[in-house]
């Protein structure tokens, strides 16, 4: 047994330890092994899921039907069965380090097999979830992404054991955002020995109610010397020097690291959700923070002053003060107390009593344990489950009532727990009903009642279920110009109010500022497009025109595309991305100048993350995200729209220079932005309008940062403009501003970014040739500047200088813009922000 599951003093690896200088863990086990129902994810460098300690917990996703190459969760990932690498962006988060595995086998070795070691908790769900790749490097993109990921799949509690002095809005955002499901995000302190109240260490020092801060102590209880510390900041401590774990290829090793630390609370934590069930992130975080022992090496070092103590965690105690010659007192002694001591052997009791010379306890806990208590689901989807267990035994039978709403069926309405089954988790097995009606993101609630003679049981209060729906009903929107069909309405008519395509499912839909084709990506990743298709930019294999959506032959598995005047672009899940359509400058990225009717893929590139396209009709170039945060770019560069430091155009890709941790990028006529993870915006390319926002109009071959603009979340190029929303929902343009397309009210062009008038709370944003959108985040539609074809869809063809509301649009998520119309989305799930 290691010294930090049980400490006897024993010496391990050269190490004597100290008795009790442990977490408890043995006798936190005589309440509970830990429960396959509870699910943590690991996000870190992957976990080798097949090591013989750590394959039987490892999760799997209930909501993805196996190597069907479709997204069938609805949730942005495809074939995610046992997580998500965000590394390559494929479906397998393997470990190429170790450090992740050494991490996931402390939290959930399995237990009592024999081998190896074993974790906190012997059976629990595993998430791997990829952010770091063979070096221990992540972006910050990837590691909020990582967060949303784990948190919105049905993880109650993430270990984090990574971080940086560097504080980032995005990575806050997304624990916030995971704070609202209810997940825990458990990290590591750092391992500089420095004090965090000083010098913050995030995500640690993220000072927010789902965070939990984790020092490391040796096997003497004494504060690691690297360890980093605060005594406002770091909450408490865990053992961390000395520590035997699994590692990839059925191997096992010892490391030290408050990154070891770290997953002896995120075990603690899913022990008590075994023990407890459905539990808010506050009570989790309250009970692992108060259930600590004291020690002298970390008062004034931690919140708590305290290391660890997974059986306190779990248990009610009992505590006794008084006279004790008879030992009533229950302490193991027969001397008097005279302040409360605790009662020996007792644990989980609910009443107690006292007689003349004895005193009683007794275990009357009730209730039923729901889990998880929110499951993600989507119309026409595979089947989740949950689990029913009883806390303690019935004198009787009790039937527990399962009442769904009309979002979803269950497979059963009642289970019946005797006194010799009440102990044996019983599972509902949800689907979501999948009806005709367009309703976009829903959440269903199944409630539970009880019924039995044992009036412990009778009628008590249970824990709901939350079932949070992807509908897969939705159509896009148009308006603007149709006279080639772009707006997928089976018409050739131009709309300047917003009209319904037949096309069924859509999450994304994309647009170039000068296209005149409209691309879509349904849920199951395949790829359709209506619209002008002369130079076969629609990838059915033709050159002909269509007005409702045809789908792009041999392509799926997309999540994300991009329209260029003439082409298209679609990144797939792999990391791939593929390109159609006209190909005179090499802005497909095949190496040659061949128009394709199909898609091609780009070469060279791997690991994208995302696309986008710009440029005139004819003349455009393409740029592509990586996961690492570089960005890579071809095609026509006569103006240094590539950032490669030339203008010679490139056929196949090349790296945009002096550029990293890059989280999106956007391409107008002949330039390119750039979105870095601090929330700078970067440009390069043509700037005769100032749509580079550096205060000039001279052309640039590299990038350089927009003038005056920090804390950007979104950015959007139009043909000669450019577009951002900040973290605060305040919309800012710059660039071109004929037609009103900056939506300053004037029609003066602008060198560095003004605010855009009248909107507010604006979460998307886009740009086409001549005219602006936004969607705010309460559904509503905003566009300002051409209207010729009424592309602004209010119902005129004015031109307008500040937005106006688009007519008949509620809750939309987001918004595209082409040379001369709209599109915008309601998106079928709301799992992805």
């Amino acid at each position: 047994m290691l010294h930090f599951l049980s400490n006897t003093g024993q010496t391990i690896n050269g190490v004597t330890g100290t008795p009790g200088a442990d977490i408890s863990a043995t006798s936190a086990w005589d309440v509970t092994t830990g429960s396959g129902n509870v699910v943590v994810a690991v996000i870190d460098t992957g976990i080798d899921y097949n090591h013989p300690d750590l394959q039987a917990n490892i999760w799997s996703n209930p909501g993805e039907i196996p190597g069907n190459g479709s997204d069938d969760d609805a949730n942005g990932y495809v074939d995610d069965i046992r997580g998500w690498n965000f590394v390559s962006n494929n479906n397998n988060p393997w470990d190429d380090n170790s450090h992740g595995t050494h991490v996931a086998g402390i939290i959930g070795a399995v237990g009592n097999n024999g081998i190896g070691v074993t974790g906190v908790s012997w059976n629990v769900d595993l998430m791997p979830v990829k952010y770091m790749d063979s070096s221990g490097n992540g972006s910050a993109w990837n590691a909020s992404k990582a967060i949303l990921y784990a948190s919105k799949m049905g993880a109650q509690v993430s270990n984090n054991s990574w971080g940086s002095y560097t504080y980032n809005q995005t990575i806050r955002n997304a624990i916030i955002t995971a704070g609202q499901w209810d997940h825990l995000v458990i990290a590591g302190a750092g391992n500089y020995g420095t004090d965090n109240d000083v010098s913050p260490f995030y995500p640690c020092a993220y000072a927010e109610s789902n965070v939990i801060c984790v020092a490391a102590t040796d096997a003497n209880d004494n504060l690691a010397s690297f360890s980093n510390y605060g005594a406002t900041t770091v909450h408490l401590a865990a053992p961390g020097v000395n520590i035997y774990s699994t590692v990839p290829y059925s191997d096992y090793q010892y490391k030290d690291g408050t990154s070891m630390a770290s997953p002896y609370v995120a075990g603690t934590a899913t022990l008590i959700l075994s023990r407890y069930g459905g539990m808010s992130v506050q009570k989790l975080k309250s009970t692992l923070i108060s259930s600590t022992d004291p020690k002298t090496s970390l008062s004034g070092k931690t919140v708590t002053g305290g290391r660890m103590n997974a059986f306190q965690a779990m248990t009610s105690k009992g505590w006794t003060w008084g006279y004790n010659y008879y030992g009533q007192l229950g302490d193991g002694t027969t001397n008097d107390r005279l302040i409360p001591v605790q009662v020996s052997g007792l644990v989980n009791m609910t009443a107690v009593a006292a007689g003349h010379y004895h005193s009683l306890a007794a275990n009357t806990e009730t209730g039923v344990t729901i889990n998880p208590t929110s499951v993600n689901s989507r119309e026409g989807g595979a089947a989740v489950t949950y689990s029913v267990v009883l806390r303690s035994q019935p004198a009787t039978n009790v039937t527990i009532n399962v009442t769904p709403d009309n979002q979803e069926n269950v497979s059963t309405t009642t289970l019946t727990f005797t006194p010799s089954n009440w102990s044996t988790p019983q599972t509902v097995t949800v689907t979501a009903i999948d009806d005709a009606t367009e309703e976009g993101p829903h959440t269903g609630t199944i409630t539970h009642g009880s019924s039995s003679s044992d009036p412990r049981y009778n009628a008590i209060s249970i824990s709901s279920v939350k079932v949070h729906i992807a509908d897969n009903d939705t159509k896009p929107r148009g308006w603007g110009a149709n006279s080639s069909g772009q707006l997928g309405d089976g018409t050739t008519t131009g709309r300047t109010t917003p009209v319904m395509s037949g096309l069924t499912g859509v999450q994304v839909v994309a647009l170039g500022p000068l296209s005149s084709h409209s691309l879509f990506v349904k849920f199951d990743g395949t790829v359709w497009a209506s619209g002008l298709n002369n130079y076969g930019q629609l990838g059915d294999g033709t050159t002909v025109n269509r007005t409702t959506p045809v789908q792009m032959q041999g392509l799926a598995g997309v999540w994300a595309v991009a329209a260029g005047g003439r082409h298209s672009l679609a990144a797939k899940s792999d990391g791939t991305v593929w390109a159609w359509g006209f190909n005179g400058v090499g802005q497909l990225g095949d190496g040659t100048t061949t128009t394709r009717l199909t898609p091609v893929q780009v070469s060279g590139l791997s690991n994208v993350v995302g696309v986008a396209s710009g440029g005139s009709t004819l003349i455009n170039h393409s740029l592509a995200l990586k996961s690492d945060g570089t960005v890579w770019a071809w095609g026509y560069n006569g103006y240094g729209q590539l950032g490669d430091g030339t203008t010679t155009t490139r056929y196949t890709p090349v790296q945009v220079l002096s550029l990293t941790d890059a989280v999106a990028v956007a391409a107008g006529t002949n330039f390119s932005l750039a979105l870095k993870a601090d929330g700078t915006v970067w440009a390069w390319g043509s700037n005769g309008v100032g749509q580079l926002g550096d205060g000039t109009i001279i052309t640039r071959l590299m990038p350089v940062q927009v003038s005056g603009l920090t804390g950007v979340k979104v950015i959007a190029a139009g043909g000669t403009h450019s577009l951002a929303v900040k973290s605060d929902g305040t919309a800012w343009a710059w660039g071109s501003n004929t037609q009103g397309r900056l939506g300053d009210g004037t029609t003066t062009n602008r060198t560095t970014p003004v605010q855009v008038s009248v909107i507010t709370n604006v979460s998307g944003i886009a740009g086409g040739g001549g005219h602006s959108l936004a969607v705010k985040s309460d559904g509503s539609v905003w566009a300002w500047g051409g209207n010729t074809y009424g592309q602004l869809g209010d119902g005129s063809t004015t031109y307008r200088l500040t937005p106006v509301q688009v007519s008949g649009l509620t809750n939309m998520t987001a918004v595209a813009a082409g040379n001369n119309h709209s599109l915008s989305i309601l998106r079928s799930s709301d799992l992805w922000p």
